[in-house]
């Protein structure tokens, strides 16, 4: 069972390492292009014994430099040269002979017995994937996370085994991570804000129709944000979209989304209009009573005004207004919704601002 089990992912590892760079760099994630490449060229090599031990050792060593190297375009010079070097690679591999071949191998059996029997390969590996970790927690990019589990896995391949099977299946493996990062950072491009992490509204269209049953919705905008921004810069405008994002998410009951700007949705999957009321008035006052303090770095140089009169150390907030739709026909379109809760939104605006309006 394991032995067919084994077969099978070795069967899957050129389809798994192709679709995986050629996911990466249709989206664009040009390190994990290169990662995968490499994996690809140690996969071959590992099927090619002692002509291409060199490829098995300098792979892992190119995938520690692309690691811990800023993210360049795909075509960019040094792109262009480290492709040129791994061609002179491979014709240096193939003209080693029986006498180079045979250093190699010895040096790499040296090599395997520090420390605890892991060798310099998979040390390289190991260091590579944590490189790969570190940019995926600066960045929360799934891809490298996939990227850094791929290299953990070639790492493990790289420890000696009596057979060849399990280190084929490591890198197999390794490659169909990478591919599970590429879709997962594909799916949050699509479907998720960059700057407040809220579901985006596109998220919320495929939310609104795949609803069924009574439903409610309630638009959110930040009063007099323009004004906020020209007063205070737009880095402290993404500070304050920000938290509002985290208040709106903490809203009882609701699926807060980002419909655009300083525009946010909450859709309820019931309408007692009642309880989602009381939700989103405490919600509100939530927001209004967030002091939001604006480091030195995040204030205008050029305009000492830019903190507002009665502020203290930098120290801002914003109010939001809220209209809110409900419907007692669970079979009532979900744009009728969104049009009736922006009326409300409207009306809550040229009433004062800073309220809840029911349509």
């Amino acid at each position: 069972m394991l032995d067919k089990l084994l077969n099978s992912l070795v069967a899957m590892a050129p389809v798994a390492l192709l679709a995986g760079i050629l996911l990466a760099a249709g989206f664009r994630r040009n390190r994990v292009v290169w990662l995968l490449s490499l994996l690809a060229l140690d996969a071959w090599g590992w099927h090619n014994a002692g002509r291409d031990l060199l490829i098995a050792l300098a792979a892992p060593a190119l995938a520690l430099w692309i690691s811990v190297r800023p993210e360049r375009p795909l075509l960019s010079p040094r792109n262009l040269i480290l492709a040129g070097a791994t061609a002179l690679m491979l014709w240096f591999a193939g003209g080693l002979g029986e006498a180079g071949v045979a250093r190699l191998q010895a040096w790499n059996a040296n090599a395997y017995t520090w420390p605890a029997g892991l060798g310099t390969i998979a040390l390289l590996y190991f260091g590579a994937a944590f490189v790969c970790s570190l940019h995926w927690f600066q960045r929360r990019g799934a891809a490298d996370m996939g990227a850094s589990a791929a290299l953990a896995c070639a790492a493990l391949a790289a420890i000696p085994s009596d057979s060849s099977a399990p280190t084929a299946a490591w890198l197999t493996l390794g490659a169909l991570l990478a591919v599970a990062g590429v879709l997962v950072q594909a799916f949050r491009m699509a479907f998720v804000d960059a700057l407040t992490g809220l579901p985006n509204r596109r998220a919320l269209d495929e939310e609104l129709a795949r609803s069924e049953g009574r439903l409610a919705v309630a638009m959110v905008d930040v009063d007099h944000f323009k004004r906020f921004n020209d007063r205070h810069g737009h880095d402290a405008g993404d500070v304050v979209l920000r938290n509002v994002a985290r208040a709106l998410r903490r809203c009882r009951g609701g699926h807060a989304f980002r419909y655009g700007g300083e525009e946010f949705s909450i859709v309820f999957t019931h309408s007692d209009m009642e309880r989602i009321s009381e939700a989103l008035d405490l919600t509100r006052k939530r927001i209004q009573e967030t002091r939001v303090r604006l480091g030195k770095g995040r204030l205008p140089k050029s305009r000492p005004q830019a903190v507002r009169k009665g502020t203290k150390n930098g120290e801002v907030h914003v109010t939001v207004s809220i209209g809110l739709a409900g419907s007692a026909d669970q079979h009532a379109h979900p744009q009728l919704l969104i049009e009736a809760a922006d009326k409300a939104l409207y009306k809550a605006k040229r009433d004062g601002r800073n309220r809840l309006v029911v349509a």
